[in-house]
Order: C-alpha cells, then structure tokens, then sequence
C-alpha cells in the first residue's frame, strides 16, 4: 500500500502505474463507497495503448487506504485533497478522470492543477442532481438506499457471503452486494466496513446538490471537458449535452455516449470507454 500523507497524519492511498517520473501521468478517482482498485483495470486499459503515460489511482477521503472520520465530509475537501497530494507526489498531471462523485471532485481538482489539459466525468452530471437513480436496474436501490442499509446491518459480518445476502434480501442485486465485499476488513471475530456509513451518506449528499456548471465555463477557458454518458445510466442526458456545448469555451467541450453501458461504464464496456479516451488523449500534444 502506497499513501501520501498530507496535514496531521491524514493522506490518501494511491496506486501508482507506470513511471511518472518519465511519461505525463492521467489521475484516476473512484465512485462513492468505491476505492482505487476499482478504476485498476481501466487505467491499465489506457495504458497498454498509451505506453508513453503513467496512471495515479486515489482513493479519495474515508475511502480505501485514505484516512477515515476526516471532515469536512464534502467534493471540495476531496478535490483539494487530490491536488495537493499530486503537488506532494511531484506529480504534473495532463488527464484526470473521475467516474461519478469522483467525476465532479476531477473538475474541482482540475482549478488547482495548471498542468491538466483534459478533465473526464464518467457518467456524472456536473450539476445537481435531480432524480434519484438505482446503482443498477429499475427495481435497485440507490446509493444512498445502499448507505442506509449498510448503516442498519449489525457489524460485524462473520463472512462476504453473510454480507451479500443481508443486503441481496433488502433488494441489493448481487453485483453490487458483491462490489461492497470489497469494502470488507477483518476486524476481530468477522469483518467490518472499511468506511462509515453516515460519513459517506454526508459526502453523497453534498455531491448531490453541488452545482458545478460554473466551473465547467470557467475550466473550459484553458482545458477540454469531456462529459462521458452512459446509454442506461440515465443520470446525463439530452440536456446536459446542450448546457455542455452552450457553458464550454468553443472547441473545449466534448460529449460522449458509451453505448451498452449502465452507471459502472468502466466495468459495462471497457473496452469502449478505453477507446474513446484514448482517441482523444492522442489528439494532444505530445511533450
């Protein structure tokens, strides 16, 4: 495990692929209840077409290996929390990509960051968030549904298989129960959540209603937007296309639908994702 610590003996766990020493590096940032292996494969996708790069994968804020009970529990603290750790790290990011939370608190790191050409939200609508949508299908859960559960299960759970069925009955679907296996660590007699349910809850909360248009307008002035939508995600749409194109400097706002794909693009269709970053990671300048 690698960590950076940042003030007080708080920090960020981070992987770290290929050199950055040598090639430009892309930051990678999870989801809500994610962490930085989630996004492994699809940087490692990047990577092998793109060999002249490096990747950085964070687990942001009482996420994964980064500290926990760290207020404020908000996407700004998050995005500075990148920012200085990539300072920290003497890193010079070029790309920084964020799926979902991760997607706005990319754009509020992206203000602190002068080297980043490209910022990336993967299925993550830059303003507030109107509807409540299901981590899956129709009939699932949301995120914060998830939250609340996990915060009514009695910890801890004696195996992985006992937490996919307590959360399967409350109508999880086993993907997902099985995504929140990874968030698992032995304590004592069993095993126990990683993270704390009402520090995340807060965290979502303020993700939802965080409006980040503003800075899209302003970013654009310098960086690209890429605003990636996923066909059956339905949370960026028709609409935030058009703000997209209308709120974004001329020729720095981009739109992308990945098709056969729910809200976990990075897991729907890899392969895809991974292409339509890397056409247009080629198009800049090469140092």
């Amino acid at each position: 495990m690698s960590n950076v610590c940042l003030q007080d003996a708080k920090g960020l766990g981070y992987l770290q692929l290929g050199d950055a020493g040598r090639f430009p590096s892309l930051v990678f940032l999870h989801g809500i209840m994610g962490n930085k292996k989630n996004l492994r494969t699809l940087a490692g996708s990047v990577l092998q077409r793109l060999p002249q790069s490096s990747a950085v994968i964070f687990d942001l804020r009482n996420h994964g290996d980064s500290t926990k009970h760290w207020a404020p529990f908000t996407v700004n603290a998050c995005a500075l929390d990148v920012a200085q750790a990539c300072q920290k790290l003497e890193l010079a990011p070029t790309v920084i990509i964020g799926h979902s939370f991760g997607g706005k608190v990319a754009l509020l790191a992206a203000k602190h960051l002068e080297t980043v050409e490209q910022v990336w939200l993967l299925d993550c609508p830059p303003g507030p968030v109107k509807k409540k949508h299901p981590l899956k299908d129709s009939s699932s859960p949301t995120a914060l549904d998830i939250i609340d559960i996990l915060s009514r299960i009695e910890w801890p759970v004696r195996s992985r298989k006992d937490l996919v069925e307590l959360l399967e009955k409350e109508g999880v679907l086993g993907a997902v129960a099985l995504w929140m296996t990874t968030n698992l660590v032995a304590n004592g007699d069993g095993l126990r959540l990683i993270f704390e349910p009402a520090e995340l809850r807060e965290m979502l909360l303020d993700f939802i209603k965080i409006d980040l248009w503003p800075e899209v307008l302003l970013l654009s002035q310098q960086k690209e937007i890429h605003l990636v939508a996923a066909e059956f995600g339905h949370r960026v749409d028709k609409e935030d296309e058009e703000k997209l194109i209308a709120n974004t400097r001329e020729g720095h706002g981009f739109f992308h639908v990945l098709p056969q794909a729910g809200h976990f693009v990075h897991v729907d269709n890899l392969r895809g994702l991974a292409d339509i970053i890397v056409n247009n990671l080629l198009r800049l300048p090469v140092e």
